[in-house]
């Protein structure tokens, strides 16, 4: 059993967008896999997994993906990795960009 303690509820989701790594100006495509209020969780698409070892816990990624919407609307987000496993990448948000958006998003 696994007991998460969380301050804000976490969406399950399937949103395609793009990671910039600031410390290498690298692109790649990503797949959001889970999202809340201060962070989120990602895989790169399989041709970029190679970028995987690049990325270290505590760097700066800039990142940008499409909600589910009939807006489509687009979200831009600066964030600080804070976990990594071999898959996937959890981040926390360091902007409140589009905060309002996300929240009816996530609400």
């Amino acid at each position: 059993m696994e007991i998460e303690f969380r301050r804000h509820f976490r969406k399950d989701v399937e949103l395609f967008g793009t990671c910039l790594i600031r410390k290498t100006d690298k692109s790649c495509d990503i797949i959001v896999r889970n999202l809340s209020m201060q962070g989120i969780r990602f895989e790169l698409l399989h041709i970029y997994s190679k970028y995987m070892s690049v990325i270290d816990l505590g760097d700066i990624l800039e990142l940008e993906f499409k909600l589910d919407t009939k807006q489509e609307e687009v979200i831009s987000k600066r964030c600080i990795v804070r976990t990594k496993t071999d898959k996937y990448i959890g981040a926390e948000f360091q902007d409140d960009n589009f905060s309002k958006r996300l929240g009816f998003y996530l609400g």
